[in-house]
């Protein structure tokens, strides 16, 4: 097949592997919903729609929500009062918001560069990986964050500040992360205005980089008013301002998770060898003056770098950071067409392998890769024993995250429930769950009292059924 310009080529790619991408989690539209899916973030979305779906820190209890904004919640909730609810319909939202995240990547990268090849090698990059293709259907706050930041800088590079200023407060009111991204596009402006010394354009900027604060504000105070707090206690994590703490958080977030992690480290070494074949063959020119773009780009990375260096963060929080760290990825990787012009695609499909490996490595329990469908599949194991019958005249007592699977059918596991829950695990039941990893975990139970009775493992997850032994 062959195109009649770049450009052709460029649309064909980005239209082809979003297709395959999308149609790689189709099959998975209708798994049930997982561990902080199905509490704060669908818990939310489902009160909503039974208790009135509006836009306020008042419009869910604190218990349910933990005090997260509610604006990507919120949405979900419109969108399911209005088309009819069902977990596909969620699932299949949040994997279009990935596929206009991953086009977003493509246009930010060629906006920064003009050039095609980086752009869609970029694209491709953060399409591969397993952490994006895990969270590309889980209703989770932190690829929504992602596809926000990855717009709000498009539109602000494009000077449509009114539309950064749109993304940037989607994000602030979806988590308090981003503020990150509103605090790097005010401060850019400070030091643009401190090279180009154009007083319209800064003024004009800086109104409008304001709206996303104001309306921050907004919503924290009334969040204030309603529950005494700014922001929950309990989302703010353990600040640990210490040297050591700092370098410690560093080595294990930005570094390991951007460069190493699930075969990073190929694209890492990749383009460690295509630089130090550029500087040796003199291809590289590097001349130290001041770009405007990349240095919003680097505001930005320098930023979330530094916020989650001071605060406790999970290995999907990252996401935010791929299309712009896997910039370099892409120059490292189309350096190697200087040698031939299918060594990149060549390239690619050693990282697409790699990563593939990785789609599937059950060493840890996380929703980083696929390893979360595992324990899916124990806990609907379990429920559907459970639901055979042979409980109808037992109370089950049922901790989370298992809790709202065993009690609201729009969770996706049960369509009926014919066995009794508690969620307050009353001592003296004659029945417990206990899921590993989850409660078995953090509260495991007494063997001196209670036995096993029924146990639904695989290689990576257990949900299991004990029985009170004075009750047998």
């Amino acid at each position: 097949m062959k195109f009649k310009s770049p450009k052709n080529l460029a649309l064909f790619i980005v239209v082809l592997s979003n297709i395959l991408f999308f149609g790689l989690r189709i099959n998975d539209l209708s798994l049930p919903f997982f561990w902080d899916e199905m509490s704060a973030y669908m818990g939310s979305v489902l009160y909503m729609l039974d208790h009135g779906v509006y836009f306020s820190p008042a419009a869910v209890p604190e218990q349910i929500s933990f005090g997260h904004p509610l604006f990507l919640l919120y949405s979900l909730a419109l969108i399911a009062q209005t088309f009819g609810y069902s977990v596909e319909l969620m699932h299949s939202t949040m994997l279009l918001i990935a596929v206009a995240f991953n086009i977003g990547t493509f246009l930010l990268v060629f906006r920064l560069f003009k050039n095609y090849a980086v752009a869609c090698i970029t694209m491709l990059i953060l399409m591969m990986q397993p952490l994006v293709i895990a969270q590309s259907t889980l209703v989770l706050l932190d690829l929504f964050i992602g596809f926000c930041s990855v717009y709000a800088i498009l539109f602000y590079l494009n000077k449509k500040y009114l539309l950064a200023s749109l993304f940037t407060t989607m994000a602030l009111l979806t988590k308090e992360t981003g503020l990150v991204l509103a605090i790097a596009i005010i401060s850019h402006g400070v030091i643009d205005f401190y090279f180009n010394k154009n007083k319209t354009e800064f003024l004009k900027k800086s109104l409008i980089a304001l709206l996303p604060f104001i309306a921050f504000a907004w919503y924290f105070q009334v969040q204030k008013n309603t529950y005494g707090w700014y922001f929950n206690p309990l989302n703010m994590g353990a600040t640990n301002l210490t040297l050591k703490a700092i370098i410690q958080k560093f080595w294990d977030y930005p570094i390991e998770i951007i460069f190493y992690d699930q075969g990073r480290i190929f694209l890492t070494v990749v383009t460690l060898i295509a630089s130090i074949l550029a500087i040796k063959n003199k291809t590289f020119n590097f001349k130290l003056k001041y770009n405007s773009d990349l240095t919003l780009i680097g505001v930005f990375v320098f930023g979330f770098t530094l916020f989650s260096c001071i605060n406790n963060a999970l290995e999907r929080y990252f996401i935010v950071m791929f299309p712009f760290a896997f910039i370099i990825f892409g120059f490292g990787v189309n350096y190697f067409k200087k040698f031939h012009k299918l060594l990149p695609v060549l390239i690619l499909t050693i990282g697409l392998f790699i990563s593939y490996r990785h789609l599937f490595d059950n060493k840890k329990f996380t929703d980083i890769n696929f390893s979360f469908k595992k324990h899916i599949e124990a806990n609907d194991s379990l429920l559907n024993y459970l639901n055979s019958g042979a409980f109808e005249k037992d109370t089950i007592g049922i901790f989370f995250p298992l809790h709202l699977s065993a009690y609201d059918k729009r969770i996706g596991y049960l369509d009926s429930f014919r066995f009794n829950r508690d969620i307050l695990f009353t001592p003296n039941l004659k029945y417990y769950t206990y899921i590993k990893p989850g409660n078995f975990n953090t509260n495991p139970p007494d063997t001196s009292q209670y036995e096993l009775y029924k146990s639904f493992e695989n290689d990576i997850s257990k949900a299991m059924l004990y029985i009170n032994k004075s009750r047998k």
